[in-house]
């Protein structure tokens, strides 16, 4: 029952959580070029609505080749910051397909060679959280001065997905938890429901 549940839950929670993501990625790139709208589609904007279209359409490999393929086709005349967020995506993209597939449920760590090791979900998603927080700072105003408006986007983008990355960290918790609680005869269902409404509220505010 619970081992059935993981699926549907992360079918309802992804959706949810990456549905008021998508919206809030659409609407700082649409408040910020609003007054564009009757000139030619940046590319760094054009890029980045196609990475999180296939992304939302689940062509996780697509995604990331699109990205990894952008960077390095505009690694000499791109901002370093344009580029350390194209390899952030790329983990992201990495990130999402292996979360999707909950591949991590279950997974034995110390049972593997050193070779064969897999990084669990948490690590997964730490670091890439650790390479969006650098994509952030790069984005701050310095103490004088200011930041082009494009850097200033990408770094709030970076920082809405660090909050995503967290999310799906917490939400990859309960999933485990879940699974260890299959084999158990009886399961206190109402604690993992108060668990899901908690993080689903505090990423959804």
């Amino acid at each position: 029952m619970v081992g059935g549940g993981v699926i549907a839950l992360a079918v309802f929670e992804g959706d949810a959580v990456w549905r008021k993501f998508h919206a809030e990625s659409a609407a700082v790139m649409g408040e910020s070029l609003r007054e564009d709208e009757l000139r030619p589609v940046p590319r760094e904007r054009a890029v980045l609505e196609s990475f999180f279209t296939q992304l939302g359409m689940f062509w996780f490999d697509r995604a990331k080749d699109y990205v990894e393929k952008e960077k390095e086709q505009s690694s000499r005349s791109a901002a370093a910051i344009w580029s350390s967020l194209l390899a952030a995506l790329a983990h992201l993209a990495a990130a999402e397909k292996a979360y999707h597939s909950m591949s991590f449920l279950g997974q034995k760590l110390g049972g593997q060679s050193f070779f064969s090791r897999k990084d669990s979900i948490r690590t997964i998603y730490t670091s890439l959280q650790n390479e969006l927080k650098k994509v952030v700072s790069m984005g701050r105003p310095a103490s004088s001065g200011s930041t082009p408006c494009l850097e200033e986007l990408l770094s709030h983008l970076s920082e809405q997905l660090c909050h995503f990355t967290q999310a799906r960290m917490e939400l990859a918790d309960l999933y485990e938890k879940m699974h260890c609680l299959g084999s158990q005869k009886t399961v206190n269902s109402e604690e993992l429901v108060s668990t899901l409404e908690s993080i689903l509220n505090k990423y959804s505010s």
